[in-house]
């Protein structure tokens, strides 16, 4: 992976095009897979077709990013996590993977919702 640099550009796109902070945002890389992991509670609880919708914004998002770095051409399959994170009694916090929605590149080059 590139690095930083490529990863911040990543973090922008996403953060400008899908209105989420950074935040909420943890991006996991590896030279064929981007694994995207978004905390929204709001989002997780969300009907499914919502979800599907909003990881496919941030899947855009992303994918205009790496289009404008080289390097990054090697990734395969992007992963869009919904996290849920709920107040547990007191000030502790909790969290689990609601879903997770997986985009492949396909022989055009796009990247695209996989439905296994």
């Amino acid at each position: 992976m590139e690095g930083a640099a490529g990863l911040d550009d990543i973090e922008s796109s996403i953060t400008t095009a899908a209105g989420y902070p950074k935040a909420a945002l943890e991006l996991l890389p590896s030279p064929v897979h981007l694994r995207i992991s978004i905390t929204d509670s709001k989002l997780a609880q969300s009907n499914q077709m919502d979800r599907e919708n909003a990881a496919s914004a941030i899947v855009t998002a992303a994918e205009r990013a790496l289009s404008s770095h080289a390097q990054l051409a090697t990734i395969q399959v992007i992963s869009v996590a919904i996290i849920h994170e709920v107040q547990l009694e007191g000030s502790d916090r909790d969290s689990h993977t609601e879903d997770v929605l997986e985009f492949r590149r396909g022989p055009n080059q796009r990247v695209s919702h996989h439905i296994t």
